[in-house]
């Protein structure tokens, strides 16, 4: 883009306002909008000409005529109408990498009062609907009336290495929560849960609502189990034998429950998206804990505490720490 007359914009910008500056993608003058402030007078700014983003310094900014900042924008940023607040992945991921690049055509329905706000996205070379491909990728395997969902054979079921984990480096220093003390381990809560959860919680809702068949999981498997508290969530299958309880743990609170197989289900593949928020932690010491004191843990569930990360024990979520809070209350000076 060219700009006519370019003065250095001698002032602080606002949220939302567009200026130009010279990209360091590909060294011409762009529009942009301003998005955040990151400090020392550098600011997020979004291009609204193309799908990227950069961090511009204010002195490499330029004051824009009107007649500038009113010009069409060469980039739209669309929601398709009535699409499932769904991830899209599996075979949807791959065909939206291959259409990179295709040239669509954009209709938009004049007819309604909010048509602006819906658009239909065409493949003008094939003439085919993008929103209906999309759709019907996007639509999650219980809606299905064939489900072909990637688990569904019962010697493929779904383990750990499925699940997404955020990895601890060793010798790193972080933050969570202790949620509780089984058997001589610690389960940590991650920061991110509360966060990230929510949608993932729906997803997990509206499955056990179709879904009414129980399931009886093998050792070690992922699935959905419903707590005392009503709520369904991912869990490990820790102990599981034909007429007992299955010992399990939540994957994404850190607690240990003992549940019947009509509270078990099988869990679906679009439900592998999310990463766990639970690590399982050992103490890393070579002074004998004193088992007399274990019992004052649990006045201590939910609480956030600082370790240093020794050594990942083999395991997805498996870990040797060093926690000061811990040892004070369980190993003797």
């Amino acid at each position: 883009m060219y700009f006519v007359i370019a003065h250095p914009l001698n002032r602080e910008p606002v949220y939302g306002e567009i200026v130009g500056f010279k990209s360091t993608l590909n060294n011409n003058y762009v529009r942009g909008r301003i998005h955040k402030y990151l400090g020392n007078n550098i600011y997020s700014v979004k291009h609204m000409d193309n799908p990227y983003k950069e961090n511009i310094k204010l002195s490499e900014m330029i004051e824009l005529q009107f007649e500038h900042k009113s010009l069409p924008v060469c980039f739209l940023k669309v929601k398709l109408k009535n699409a499932l607040q769904y991830p899209i992945q599996f075979e949807a991921e791959k065909f939206i990498k291959h259409v990179i690049g295709i040239r669509l055509s954009v209709n938009f329905d004049e007819t309604k009062i909010d048509g602006w706000k819906h658009v239909d996205l065409n493949i003008t070379i094939v003439r085919e609907n993008l929103n209906a491909i999309l759709l019907s990728l996007a639509e999650p395997s219980w809606f299905d009336d064939e489900p072909k969902d990637l688990l569904e054979a019962s010697s493929n079921y779904c383990k750990d290495i499925h699940v997404k984990h955020n990895k601890l480096v060793e010798k790193s220093i972080v933050n969570m929560k202790f949620v509780m003390y089984h058997e001589g381990i610690f389960y940590m809560r991650d920061k991110l849960f509360g966060k990230s959860f929510s949608l993932l919680s729906s997803m997990i809702k509206e499955y056990c609502s179709l879904s009414l068949n129980p399931y009886l999981p093998h050792n070690g498997e992922v699935c959905l189990g419903q707590f005392p508290d009503g709520m369904w969530y991912r869990i490990k299958c820790e102990n599981v034998k034909a007429g007992e309880l299955a010992e399990v743990y939540s994957i994404d609170l850190g607690i240990v429950a003992f549940l019947s197989f009509r509270h078990i289900k099988k869990l679906p593949a679009e439900l592998l998206f999310h990463p766990s928020h639970v690590f399982r932690c050992i103490l890393d010491s070579t002074k004998p804990i004193q088992t007399n004191k274990l019992q004052l843990l649990q006045k201590y569930e939910n609480t956030d505490c600082e370790f240093t990360v020794v050594k990942n024990l083999d395991d997805e979520d498996y870990y040797s720490i060093s926690c000061s809070f811990l040892e004070d209350i369980l190993i003797p000076d």
